[in-house]
């Protein structure tokens, strides 16, 4: 970057920030419907005179690939952020609808569904193109705006770095992430591994629950409190590695005692831990309850929906 831009950090517009990133959060973007968000951001591009090409595995999840200045120029900084995000569990808890992006009243807070994870700071990163669109850089400053970041990245990020390595993409030499890291450099990321865990009882009447049924949902709340809780292990960057069981599913009818019960459960990994390590002390967590109780069985698929990403 040229030495000409020295001054230019003082022309960020904190209005302008909030107002990409309101646009960016009124539009639903479920992992798995980011098209109308990533439609906005090739508008958005468009109307600026910003360069940038899209690029998808499934037309249905694009990535934008936008930047000012020259790759061929010098040094390419590229910011990486998604636009896909997790649904709405608590719609009921929302003061404003988690599509209507609300600024707090002390200015400090901007509400809304994505708003942090990672809406916000994919506005930052438009605005940043934007504000440096006319400066005189040495290379680029570039901004990779990913889908499927809150499922398996295979649509996004992972996607891009395929088309980085087959020449279609430039490389960047520096890359930033904007994920939220409490203002801290971070240069780790966890990594993620899912278990679909089923325990199995006994389906009877309910009238005969406690002659002939084992309560398959009495078993997993054993096993969940076995596994929920924090675990004490911890790496310098990204801190403590974390567990939650977050679905169940069992029963057939209010007066069947359930036979099966099946929960699914997520795991963060930090460095140092693998696939193979954290599945071990799954199990034994599991082993230790089956050792006092007879009737406690369960069944453990590892990795179901194939989307382990070691950290």
């Amino acid at each position: 970057m040229s030495s000409t831009t020295t001054a230019w950090p003082d022309r960020v517009s904190r209005e302008t920030i909030v107002e990409v990133a309101s646009s960016l959060i009124s539009i639903p973007s479920v992992s798995g419907n980011e098209k109308d968000v990533m439609d906005f951001v090739e508008c958005w591009c468009e109307q600026r005179g910003i360069s940038y090409i899209v690029t998808a595995k499934d037309p249905a999840r694009p990535n934008v690939i936008a930047w000012v200045g020259d790759p061929e120029n010098g040094p390419v900084i590229a910011m990486n952020g998604h636009l896909d995000t997790v649904p709405v569990s608590d719609a009921s808890s929302w003061k404003a609808g988690p599509f209507e992006p609300v600024v707090s009243d002390d200015g400090k807070k901007l509400f809304g569904r994505g708003s942090s994870d990672m809406k916000s700071s994919v506005g930052v990163m438009l605005t940043m193109l934007e504000l440096f669109r006319d400066a005189d850089l040495d290379g680029a400053l570039m901004a990779h705006v990913v889908s499927d970041e809150e499922t398996s990245a295979v649509y996004g990020t992972l996607h891009v770095l395929e088309q980085i390595e087959a020449g279609l993409v430039p490389k960047p030499d520096y890359v930033f992430i904007g994920e939220g890291s409490q203002l801290k450099v971070r240069n780790a990321e966890r990594g993620i591994l899912g278990f679909d865990i089923t325990f199995i009882g006994r389906a009877s009447h309910t009238a005969v629950a406690r002659m002939t049924g084992i309560n398959a949902l009495a078993k997993a709340a054993k096993g969940i409190l076995a596994l929920e809780g924090d675990i004490d292990k911890f790496h310098p960057s990204i801190g403590h590695p974390v567990i939650s069981v977050n679905m169940i599913k069992a029963g057939v009818a209010h007066n069947v005692v359930p036979g099966e019960a099946k929960i699914s459960v997520d795991r963060r990994l930090i460095p140092g831990e693998t696939k193979e390590s954290v599945t071990a002390e799954i199990v034994a967590m599991l082993d230790a309850v089956a050792a006092d109780d007879p009737d406690f069985r369960y069944e453990i698929e590892v990795d179901p929906e194939g989307g382990f990403i070691p950290a």
